[in-house]
């Protein structure tokens, strides 16, 4: 059965799941506040597929992610996102986005000098906003990549590609939500 989530719950869920994890981690070992990190990006989410073939254009990409380190080269990542489009065409939306939440796994490949490549793959739970009409929220997943740039032991810039994917209940048919979002980011060590 679909469940509905607005966005004040979203954002309240969020919070909710962040400071969980950051109490449980800092109650479980002292040390492991090292293992904290913070990252959050802007970028342009560029629409492929369904909402490419209604005329959907690039928009703003906004992302903010809580990461815990596993090892030196897994982390695990869990976050809220709004995606947004431009849109011409009345008949579908006035205002199109996306928004949710992910969370996943973050693989850091061989360091170059102050270069970490990544690779990540997760889940999301997105919702459709069509201006006049909201679909519930949908599974999907996501993968990405990218470079975590060493500007300071504590703080990196992030730039990076994610391909996110998912399919929502649409009136009156069918549509695969697909896209790009092309970010640059600011990830802070704690």
């Amino acid at each position: 059965m679909p469940w509905k989530v607005d966005m004040r719950t979203m954002k309240a869920l969020s919070v909710l799941l962040t400071a969980g994890m950051w109490f449980t981690l800092s109650a479980a070992d002292a040390s492991a506040q090292s293992r904290l990190s913070l990252e959050g990006r802007v970028g342009a989410a560029i629409p492929t597929g369904d909402l490419s073939d209604r005329d959907a254009g690039a928009g703003l990409a906004l992302a903010a992610e809580a990461m815990y380190s596993f090892s030196p080269i897994l982390t695990g990542y869990i976050g809220v996102s709004r995606d947004a489009f431009s849109c011409d065409d009345e008949d579908f939306c006035e205002d199109l986005s996306s928004s949710g939440l992910q969370g996943g796994l973050k693989f850091l490949l061989a360091r170059e000098g102050s270069l970490l490549p990544w690779v990540r793959l997760g889940l999301i739970g997105q919702s459709l906003d069509l201006g006049d009409e909201d679909t519930d929220m949908s599974l999907g997943f996501e993968a990405g990549g990218g470079l975590d740039i060493d500007v300071s032991p504590r703080f990196a810039v992030v730039p990076g590609v994610h391909y996110r994917s998912y399919s929502p209940d649409f009136d009156p048919g069918d549509l695969d939500v697909r896209y790009f979002v092309l970010s640059l980011g600011g990830h802070i060590h704690f």
